[in-house]
């Protein structure tokens, strides 16, 4: 069985322990304090001897554990951090013949009060040294996990996607309960009231993919309720909400121009998008 220390007793690094005893004999809990839940302070640490070290800080500060871990490792062990934005080159200087490095990103959203079994059916996306590529790629299917890999150089973007459909979308739904509170829906129904109509679009994306799955004023191509929706906006919206909405307008209608919109009628919206884009930034 692989021992496992982790450093980093965040969220994610916690759900990690929490999921990792069940499979391999955890070492060590590290964090920047001890505390009485089991977690020592990095800085009392003599030496890790575990065969997987992974490292679950901020990323902000993998490069600064890093510098610290060089004397403390195992010289045959694997190291991998689970950031979703940086490369394993920013553990190079842990790397040796023996010695491999790595990362191990789960796509999944880890709250404080995570459940058991939430890396199931997540995609991990892993990169790194050849051994701990391979490492990471039999922890993630242990953990119900599915891996997959990309490019070293290719991580910032990966985590950009991520970002857009997690943060973001987060953001999104946050601007659309505005806008219904400001339509004069009572607030404790503002986002409530959403909740069936985004996990309708969830469903139907992962059933369908993203492009069958557009339905609404821009996949049919309504130019007039295009119109009521730039009033509106300009009427009860800030600027920033207003050019966000009519970007996702205009990306929107060239979804549906893949689907077969007439090009006459996208045009023609697309004409209104613009008009108002140009408006707001004025």
């Amino acid at each position: 069985m692989k021992t496992v220390s982790i450093i980093g007793m965040g969220r994610l690094g916690q759900a990690l322990s929490r999921e990792l005893s069940d499979k391999f004999s955890l070492d060590l809990k590290i964090g920047r304090k001890a505390s009485d839940l089991g977690v020592v302070a990095l800085d009392s640490v003599q030496a890790i001897g575990s065969d997987v070290v992974f490292i679950s800080t901020s990323d902000d500060s993998i490069s600064e554990v890093a510098r610290s871990l060089g004397g403390l490792c195992r010289d045959d062990a694997v190291i991998l951090h689970t950031s979703g934005s940086l490369s394993s080159a920013v553990l190079a200087q842990l790397r040796s013949e023996t010695r491999s490095i790595g990362s191990m990103h789960p796509l999944v959203s880890v709250r404080s009060d995570a459940m058991s079994g939430i890396f199931h059916g997540a995609y991990f996306c892993i990169e790194g040294d050849e051994r701990a590529i391979s490492t990471a790629t039999d922890i993630a299917i242990s953990l119900g996990g599915i891996p997959f890999s990309i490019p070293s150089e290719n991580k910032p973007l990966y985590h950009a996607a991520a970002v857009t459909a997690a943060g973001h979308v987060t953001a999104l739904i946050g601007i659309a309960c505005e806008l219904m509170l400001k339509a004069g829906v009572p607030a404790d129904l503002a986002s409530t009231a959403l909740m069936p109509l985004v996990e309708s679009v969830v469903r139907n994306i992962a059933a369908k993919g993203t492009a069958a799955s557009l339905t609404g004023t821009y996949s049919r191509g309504d130019i007039t309720t295009a119109q009521t929706h730039i009033d509106a906006l300009e009427k009860h919206a800030d600027p920033m909400t207003q050019e966000l909405f009519i970007d996702l307008a205009i990306h929107s209608l060239a979804i549906a121009r893949t689907n077969g919109l007439d090009e006459s009628r996208a045009s023609e919206v697309e004409n209104v998008l613009r008009i108002a884009h140009d408006a707001v930034g004025e």
